[in-house]
């Protein structure tokens, strides 16, 4: 077996390890679905049934503008050259994973917050969200990477530092399913970026770290941070009920691997 495919072998056994060893102890425990904590600062304007609506214009209208109107750091070319095949593709994995944990109960949405409709069990917003986050965030990310230039070595250094952290992370949470596949998400991305080394990790996650700010606003605006219920909620018993702001620490994780996931997948289609 040439490097190539042993690569490619070893990433698979990985993945089916990562995703599959939760699996085998989960047992989904039915519970109501919870949003805590209440809200921070309530806007009477955003209950309703048009709240999932205003949210993705109040997070897409201005980088549409900025990024492709006026065309800053070229991200218009940018997202269309290098970004719109690979996140066709991430997106369908990670809207299968929502499929399923929204079937089995781990997650559901508030009928009060969307206009629908559904398909497969979730708001057509839902299905729009894999496309409007991604292509907000991934901006954040251009600019980072027009403006901050870091040594390379840090690359692999970081990567070996954050594979370390989730993996211990990961072995203590089996038994919470999302808590599991958030931390074995982006522990998978982050082993395949060591398994074929690729430039620019420690710039990704600095713009991961500044996506955090409208992050916790936005996905904030899903999870009851500004109204008095909660479009998104979850099983208390498939998270670890930590939460910033007010949405899971989880979703951390699930935005992580997803975003660099279109990222990693982009490199590797250049290359």
């Amino acid at each position: 077996m040439n490097l190539p495919n042993l690569k490619i072998a070893i990433a698979f056994v990985l993945g089916f390890l990562i995703f599959g060893i939760p699996l085998i102890v989960f047992d989904i425990e039915k519970s109501d679905f919870i949003r805590e904590p209440g809200f921070i600062l309530h806007l009477n304007f955003l209950e309703g049934q048009g709240l999932y609506w205003m949210h993705h214009l109040a997070a897409g209208v201005p980088v549409f503008f900025f990024g492709v109107v006026l065309n800053f750091y070229k991200y218009r070319q940018a997202f269309i050259r290098d970004y719109l095949k690979p996140m066709f593709f991430v997106s369908l994995i990670f809207l299968s994973w929502d499929v399923i944990f929204n079937h089995l109960g781990v997650w559901g949405f508030n009928e009060s917050y969307y206009l629908g409709p559904k398909w497969l069990g979730l708001p057509v917003e839902e299905w729009l969200w894999f496309w409007v986050i991604p292509f907000c965030s991934l901006f954040i990310y251009e600019i980072v990477k027009g403006r901050v230039v870091l040594p390379a070595k840090m690359d692999m250094g970081l990567s070996w530092m954050i594979l370390a952290i989730i993996l211990v992370f990961y072995f203590f949470n089996l038994e919470r399913i999302y808590t599991a596949w958030s931390l074995g998400a982006s522990l998978f991305v982050v082993l395949v970026s060591i398994i074929w080394p690729r430039q620019g990790f420690a710039v990704f996650v600095l713009s991961f770290l500044l996506n955090l700010i409208p992050m916790y606003l936005f996905n904030g605006m899903l999870t009851g941070l500004l109204t008095t219920g909660a479009l998104v909620m979850y099983n208390p018993m498939e998270f670890s009920n930590l939460r910033l702001g007010s949405f899971p620490m989880e979703d951390l994780g699930f935005g992580f691997a997803y975003l660099y996931g279109i990222v990693l997948l982009s490199k590797y289609i250049k290359d």
